[in-house]
């Protein structure tokens, strides 16, 4: 009588089984690429997404021709230090820079971009005169970048 009884389990189990509807290998091959098709889109998306020290400079500028206080203050870090003939000089707002020095004003034609470690070194350079140049340090935090220092060797 048991093994009768465990026979009927044992096909009351294998049935029950046998009527739920089992992925083949193929639905679960495309799920599986589904997955792993979307990962690294997200990873590109993150990246696409984090600025570039180009397009920090781009926004700086364009903000600086557009007197775009809050934009530029967002992108400095304060206090702000000028170095001039290495004396320097600290601001605490973007009003307090531009009421003071009107050197900031060269880094609408800066263009060289040197890269140190998580500095980078924006140089404006006078094309009249190559001794002539102002240079503003920027530092990368996280995902952006924030100008903390501009100088003026001579």
């Amino acid at each position: 009588m048991k093994a009768q009884y465990s026979l009927i389990v044992f096909l009351l189990v294998t049935f029950i089984a046998c009527k739920q509807t089992p992925k083949t290998d193929t639905e679960a091959e495309q799920v599986g690429e589904a997955i792993t098709s979307s990962k690294p889109e997200k990873k590109e998306t993150t990246q696409s997404k984090e600025k570039t020290i180009e397009e920090f400079l781009q926004q700086l500028q364009t903000a600086v021709m557009n007197d775009d206080v809050a934009t530029i203050e967002k992108n400095l870090k304060f206090p702000i230090e000028f170095n001039w003939g290495g004396e320097s000089s600290f601001y605490n707002t973007y009003k307090e820079v531009k009421e003071n020095n009107d050197m900031f004003s060269y880094i609408l034609e800066a263009e060289s971009i040197e890269k140190d470690g998580n500095m980078f070194i924006i140089t404006y350079q006078d094309p009249e005169d190559i001794e002539y140049f102002v240079s503003f340090i920027v530092v990368k935090e996280g995902d952006s970048f924030k100008l903390t220092t501009f100088m003026q060797p001579h």
